[in-house]
């Protein structure tokens, strides 16, 4: 039998048929887009057919075709996983998600094991999300509005137990109650959320832009004008602005909610505005009409039978008469205020309280006393994560620290102060604890580096226009100049000194002033008028209360030489 030849035929010139070059010439249809192209390899590497690959190549064929997927070839729960990323929006914790969805945890982790869901998703540093917007848009559009109300609801039961579940507020919960409020509640529970719920949080934690931008939203979009709650949000924003510094927009939009107040007959709402405007008056050292505005809010909430609001206002009082150095009143206003909180069990208010009494005695020279009261508040104030206490009395501790001789512990508390104060954007606290810095740098010797300090607090405390500030960082200024040896820069600046206190009557102000001066009368051998200084100090100092500091001028009232002038 004859076996016929076979003939082989050549391989054409073409590429030959294979996976490799079947991927590439269904991946080139996305031209190299990312998205697109992740999510294709995605699907391949799932066990997706090359044909099933979109061919649309587009996002939303894309994303189509990954939710496709994920529906026909995974589990249900996969699918509510999903969803509630996609409803969350950001990147939440496993508790956020797992709360949202309803899947337990232990499903939750098998699933996400999954190499294709697990590609859906990211991790960042806060949480996991779905891993591009996208994708995200798409699996909202699919979910119905029964099922989208329902995770929202979840959201918010899940948002409002972070809220209030620990002592210090959940920032996550605090931005983002509000966005799932609104898609069950509508705009009138956006409003009374983010006033009831959602500012106080955002302020203590220092979210002041997150504050401002929700604050403005509210007034544009939900407000009407006229309202309840236009007078609520406008007050919130003016403390936000007060905070910030702007005085001028602060007192705007104080007046502003003071006017609705007044016409829709609101005695809380006004006698709250009437404390606000107060801490104005009382920054410009307008001291009268801070009381006279004070008085206003005190005589509402008497008749309102408010003790926790008259509380605030024997606080903020006190505050006030410390000022022109009225010690002993001040002491009675802060005492009041603390029976009162004690009684109503309010840890905040006595927090703040005990700050206030400890700032009195550290002015009395009453150490060990000013110590116990501070960490009094210091332990309500990390009890509670009250940040902007914590840094007041991180700063106040300092000061008895730097009293008692003991500057590196001074230093660190300072430090721990202003840390909070740059944290929070808080340019009252940042100025106070730049000029105390000042003052550490200036008693290790650091002229150039302290008056860097003090000129950075006097910046702020202009820009704020607090006086009070001002004066303290000319007199730290005063020292730095004595002690170069430039008098006459030095009592320029002490002159300054006492052209504020005057007008703020802020007696032991004026009295260190008085001794500073003497200090250099005294250098340049003007003897008689140096007596006359010191003398003047020590009765001012003896007028408000401060036997130390009395004791002391009085030493050196006697080391002086006899020049024949009255003793007296």
């Amino acid at each position: 039998m004859t076996v016929a030849a076979r003939i082989e035929t050549p391989p054409s010139e073409g590429v030959r048929s294979s996976p490799e070059n079947d991927i590439r010439a269904a991946l080139a249809r996305y031209e190299g887009h990312p998205y697109a192209t992740a999510a294709a390899l995605n699907l391949l590497a799932d066990g997706a057919p090359i044909a099933d690959l979109p061919a649309d190549p587009t996002p939303t064929g894309v994303a189509t075709a990954q939710w496709r997927r994920l529906c026909d070839e995974h589990k249900e729960n996969a699918i509510k996983i999903l969803e509630a990323y996609a409803i969350l929006e950001v990147p939440v914790p496993d508790e956020v998600v797992d709360a949202v969805s309803g899947v337990d945890a232990t499903a939750r982790k098998a699933l996400t094991a999954n190499a294709f869901v697990a590609g859906l998703l990211h991790t960042e540093p806060d949480g996991t999300r779905i891993y591009h917007s996208l994708f995200a848009d798409h699996i909202r559009a699919q979910i119905s509005d029964p099922e989208a109300k329902t995770y929202h609801t979840r959201a918010i039961e899940i948002y409002r137990h972070r809220l209030t579940a620990d002592t210090k507020p959940d920032a996550l919960a605090t931005i983002r109650l509000l966005e799932h409020v609104l898609a069950v509640e509508g705009p009138q529970g956006f409003v009374d959320s983010f006033a009831g719920e959602c500012f106080r949080p955002l302020y203590k934690l220092g979210l002041l832009d997150a504050a401002l931008a929700l604050s403005h939203r509210a007034l544009e979009q939900f407000v009407s004008p006229g309202s309840e709650e236009e007078a609520m949000i406008a007050e919130n924003l003016a403390i936000v602005f007060q905070t910030r510094g702007d005085l001028d927009e602060a007192e705007k939009l104080h007046r502003t909610s003071l006017e609705i107040a007044k016409k829709l007959g609101l005695l809380e709402g006004m006698a709250t505005i009437y404390g606000n405007l107060g801490e104005i008056f009382h920054t410009h050292g307008d001291l009268n009409e801070a009381q006279k505005v004070l008085r206003k809010a005190m005589e509402i909430n008497e008749k309102l039978g408010r003790l926790d609001l008259m509380a605030v206002n024997y606080g903020n009082l006190g505050r006030i008469l410390e000022t022109p150095g009225e010690l002993d009143e001040a002491e009675k206003m802060h005492r009041r205020a603390l029976d009162i909180n004690k009684k109503l069990g309010r840890l905040e208010g006595m927090s703040n309280n005990y700050g206030n009494l400890g700032g009195i005695f550290l002015r009395r020279g009453a150490l060990d006393d000013a110590e116990n009261m501070l960490r009094k508040a210091l332990e309500i104030n990390e009890k509670l994560g009250q940040f902007e206490g914590m840094g007041v009395n991180y700063g106040n501790l300092g000061n008895i620290f730097q009293m008692r001789g003991d500057l590196d512990g001074a230093e660190r508390m300072y430090r721990k102060a202003l840390a909070i104060d740059e944290q929070l954007e808080r340019l009252e606290g940042m100025a106070n604890q730049y000029g105390n810095m000042g003052l550490i740098l200036g008693a290790h010797g650091d002229l150039g580096g302290a008056e860097k300090m003090h000129r950075k607090a006097l910046v702020l405390n202009e820009q704020l226009g607090r006086l009070e500030g001002m004066a303290d960082n000319y007199g730290n200024l005063g020292g730095i100049f004595q002690t170069r040896g430039d008098e006459d820069e030095a009592e320029r600046m002490y002159g300054r000194v006492l052209e504020i206190d005057e007008k703020l009557g802020r007696l032991d102000s004026m009295a260190a002033a008085y001794c500073n001066l003497e200090i250099i009368r005294k250098t340049r051998g003007e003897l008689d008028e140096a007596r006359k200084l010191w003398t003047r100090a020590r009765d001012l100092y003896s007028k408000i209360g401060m036997p130390h500091k009395v004791e002391q001028l009085t030493r050196w009232l006697d080391d002086l030489p006899d020049t024949g002038e009255d003793r007296s």
